[in-house]
């Protein structure tokens, strides 16, 4: 089954609206509608919301993974996180309890972030799709230029030049 079937019909089957989604999933209402439609698909991390908030994880196989290449659970964990959870594992209680509220702190900044370049995505895509579409009032029109008044410059009337006449001793 397609991304897009398979979104719209575990949607549908939790009765969830399309703008209910979009807010469990911290995305616009938009971005559920061309997921559904095919004609975008979620990033990774918007692909990871979107599995929370439908409960179910996406098969971006789409059923369609060759024989023999089914990846087990073993395969699909990185070695660097299970060092890392077993690091966690050593620390003492306390030291715990503040990595997980330093966790959760972290969460909750990374979504707001996300949220943020969502919104900014969302306003530039709509500033785009409405450079696009034609206005509906037309611009008014210009006056047209003022004349310019042809001046033409006028010459001081000349005086005629009268002969030097040599002086007599």
């Amino acid at each position: 089954m397609k991304i897009k079937d398979q979104i719209r019909s575990r949607r549908e089957k939790l009765g969830m609206s399309a703008l209910e989604l979009a807010n469990r999933s911290e995305v616009s209402e938009t971005a559920v509608r061309w997921w559904e439609s095919g004609r975008s698909s979620p990033s990774r991390r918007k692909a990871k919301l979107l599995e929370v908030a439908l409960s179910f994880q996406l098969d971006w196989t789409e059923g369609a993974a060759p024989a023999g290449s089914a990846a087990t659970a073993a395969s699909s964990i990185d070695p660097t996180d299970v060092e890392l959870l077993l690091s966690i594992c050593r620390l003492p209680h306390d030291a715990k309890q503040l990595m997980s509220q330093l966790s959760r702190f972290l969460e909750g900044e990374v979504a707001s972030r996300r949220k943020a370049q969502d919104e900014a995505h969302d306003l530039r895509a709509q500033i785009a799709a409405d450079a696009m579409q034609p206005s509906q009032d037309p611009a008014p029109a210009l006056p047209p230029p003022a004349p310019i008044a042809a001046s033409k410059p006028r010459l001081a009337a000349a005086k005629p030049i009268k002969p030097i006449k040599p002086k007599r001793p």
